[in-house]
């Protein structure tokens, strides 16, 4: 059974938003800051797991080109939201 499931979305007034459903149906609902697309070799390490002060959500994929020789995307794609309710 899953802990928790994401939807990202936009709310009423266009802004994007990332829904995380936990498992005992409680919805949290994060308010998307800024997306950062980076080189894997120069990943933001502090930005990403350093203290934010406030409740927040990082959410980090593959992005960038498709690197055949490795069989890696060469980038990361890292969204960083901030709790907006719940």
């Amino acid at each position: 059974m899953p802990i928790a499931s994401l939807a990202m979305s936009r709310d009423a007034e266009g802004r994007s938003v990332v829904d995380v459903t936990l498992a005992d149906g409680t919805v949290a609902r994060f308010a998307v800051d800024g997306l950062q697309k980076v080189a894997k070799d120069a990943f933001p390490t502090a930005s990403v797991y350093g203290k934010s002060g406030d409740p927040s959500l990082r959410l980090i994929t593959c992005g960038g080109p498709f690197d055949q020789a490795t069989g890696h995307y060469t980038d990361n794609v890292i969204v960083y939201a901030h709790l907006a309710g719940s």
